[in-house]
């Protein structure tokens, strides 16, 4: 429901640029009219600039999944809390809010994603699989306005299963 096919945009985005790609790499060899972009570049940089281009694709998708699995996780909580749901999450989820001088300043990682861990053992490891994904996270939340080493940065298919185990763990199979 939620992903409805976003999982796969990256590959479907992966495989027109190389078919583009394709494309202008067939107009130089025949001496046919190519992009103005590409007119006065050599074979080299046309290579690097589709290597950033599917580079660019895999990290605004990863993006996108990390934006959606975070904003599931804080509907899930909010849910949790006014419907008063008796599972321990949901207890833990009401005590967290109870505690908040703001009830709209809840943290990710200390307000839910530890509170997961503690309540639902048989979800620990699918918490402690994010874990990489979180500095990712914060570097997207927070303006991207300190340097992030783009290879840490995880790729589209790591981050729809992980998220897609993880939410299945703690019963929100909308994802899955």
């Amino acid at each position: 429901e939620q992903l409805d096919g976003l999982e796969r945009q990256p590959q479907l985005m992966r495989d027109a640029l190389v078919a583009y790609q394709d494309s202008v790499f067939a107009a130089v060899a025949s001496g046919g009219d190519v992009a103005p972009e590409f007119e006065l570049l050599t074979i080299d940089e046309i290579e690097q600039r589709f290597a950033r281009a599917r580079e660019d694709i895999d990290l605004q998708a990863s993006f996108n999944l990390v934006s959606l699995w975070e904003a599931q996780l804080r509907r899930d909580y909010w849910v949790r809390v006014d419907e008063r749901w008796k599972d321990d999450l949901s207890r833990a989820y009401r005590e967290v809010h109870k505690s908040k001088d703001d009830p709209t300043k809840v943290r990710l990682v200390e307000d839910i994603l530890e509170k997961i861990q503690a309540c639902c053992p048989t979800c620990k490891h699918e918490v402690g699989a994010m874990k990489p994904i979180i500095p990712f996270r914060d570097w997207v939340a927070h303006g991207r306005y300190w340097d992030f080493d783009e290879e840490r940065v995880p790729d589209p298919e790591t981050v729809v299963g992980t998220i897609c185990v993880m939410l299945e763990c703690i019963g929100m199979e909308a994802w899955v």
